[in-house]
């Protein structure tokens, strides 16, 4: 009866230990660097966590049933403090989909809930009044702080409307913040016209856009979004604000959104998760509609009959061979560098074309430039712009999944050509990219060919 009345009590005492002091004790450690952070809440969260850590150890040692009231009330005060960091902190590590560091949270909890749970048990009416109130004591003083903080103001709609074009103005008054939606998100929403700094905008989906010269510098039928990265003396903890606004042709508000960010990070109380870049544009969409969709790009041989021969493949690539984006284009066509990888500009006319993925080769031919994105695995797309700057449509090109290209993950269009009823290309299919002093055989070679007469 001895032996069996001690199993329970010793695998309480390792299960207490093992889930609950073990892991407290090292989040209590690591809170420890908090002290280093120079935030106003720095000496409290380390206080809380070992407060916990210390409740833990002692509801480890001492089970309820054998405590009296007063160690009770200490013991179950001490593991309050410690679930007031945990409990966030748990539900925190929900999204991150990592079972070690959710066990790491939960077993402390776990631990301390199960104690209360004992003590609510076995104490009496007057007893549970009495940790009612301390409850209320430990949990006020943060809930009244959460509703009093300062915290940015939830969006603001004063009328709306429909529009096909507006104008944005992008202005920063402090070096620590940076624009969050700008041209690259608001460019997602399908207004006819963008007028941005000296430029006019066309998105043409999946983000895609053409831009030309911006005609009159201060149109009369615009409606004018401004982004504005200002100081924050609301909030030393958040010493940025973004602050949106929009304006019809009389000058008079329509909308207004606010977003805090500090570093990388950002907070907005209408939108408090998620790409606040998008948000903020969805935001506009919703007051400013556009009166259609995202144009369809039309695809430039709907009814032709893909057709893929094995091709003899050409000698080594060198690294010139494939820095020699712009095959066949007048000198005026040249591609962006860098973080423009996507780009594309013409001198005269005077047109600039983004996809923001890589453009990897560009033939002109005829009246038509041909964008090349030879994208991972077996597919290729490719865009057809007139040299005026006219999209003219897109193709895809999924090879078959049959085809032999070994474990190649590199393409080199070594020939191209096209017309508005067919399309002929070789893609060679290389296993490594050439450096600047060696060059790389390719592994296959194919022709691929697209009839729309056939």
């Amino acid at each position: 009866m001895e032996l069996n009345g001690a199993l329970p009590k010793l695998a309480r005492t390792l299960f207490y230990i093992c889930a609950g002091v073990l892991p407290a004790m090292l989040l209590a450690g690591l809170s420890l660097f908090f002290l280093f952070g120079g935030w106003s809440w720095a000496v409290l969260l380390p206080a809380l966590a070992w407060l916990g850590t210390t409740g833990l150890i002692m509801a480890a040692v001492i089970p309820a049933g054998r405590a009296e009231a007063r160690l009770r009330l200490i013991t179950t005060t001490l593991l309050l403090c410690g679930l007031m960091i945990v409990l966030p902190m748990l539900l925190a590590t929900e999204d991150f989909r990592n079972l070690g560091l959710e066990a790491l949270f939960a077993g402390p909890a776990l631990v301390a809930l199960h104690y209360c749970w004992q003590v609510v048990r076995l104490s009496s009416a007057r007893e549970r009044w009495l940790l009612f109130l301390v409850l209320v004591m430990l949990m006020a003083p943060p809930l009244l702080w959460f509703q009093l903080r300062p915290s940015p103001p939830e969006a603001v709609v004063y009328d709306t409307a429909e529009a096909g074009e507006v104008t944005l103005i992008v202005e920063s008054s402090t070096k620590e913040g940076h624009p969050v939606m700008g041209l690259a998100s608001l460019s997602r929403v399908p207004y006819a016209r963008i007028h941005y700094q000296d430029r006019t905008y066309t998105p043409l989906g999946a983000g895609k856009v053409i831009s030309f010269p911006r005609e009159t510098e201060t149109p009369s039928s615009q409606y004018v979004i401004r982004e504005q990265v200002q100081p924050n003396s609301a909030s030393s903890r958040w010493p940025v604000k973004i602050v949106w606004t929009l304006h019809d042709k009389e000058g008079q508000l329509m909308a207004r959104r606010e977003l805090w960010q500090r570093g990388t990070s950002s907070w907005s109380a209408d939108t408090p998760s998620g790409w606040q870049g998008q948000n903020a544009a969805d935001f506009f969409r919703r007051v400013l509609t556009p009166p259609g969709r995202m144009p369809v790009r039309p695809e430039l041989y709907p009814e032709a009959r893909l057709r893929v021969e094995p091709a003899s493949p050409i000698g080594s690539v060198s690294h010139a061979d494939m820095t020699q984006k712009i095959v066949g284009c007048d000198a005026g066509i040249t591609m962006g560098e860098g973080d423009a990888f996507g780009d594309l500009h013409s001198a005269s006319p005077d047109w600039r074309f983004s996809a923001r993925m890589p453009i990897d080769q560009v033939f002109c031919t005829g009246d038509s430039a041909y964008l090349i994105y030879a994208l991972s695995g077996r597919h290729i797309e490719i865009d057809r712009l007139t040299l005026e700057g006219r999209f003219v449509g897109q193709q895809t090109i999924n090879l078959p999944d049959d085809l032999s290209v070994g474990t190649s993950h590199f393409k080199y269009v070594s020939y191209f050509d096209a017309s508005p009823l067919a399309l002929s290309m070789q893609v060679n299919f290389m296993d490594g990219l050439p450096g600047v002093e060696n060059t790389v055989l390719p592994e296959s070679a194919w022709k691929i060919d697209l009839r729309a007469d056939q």
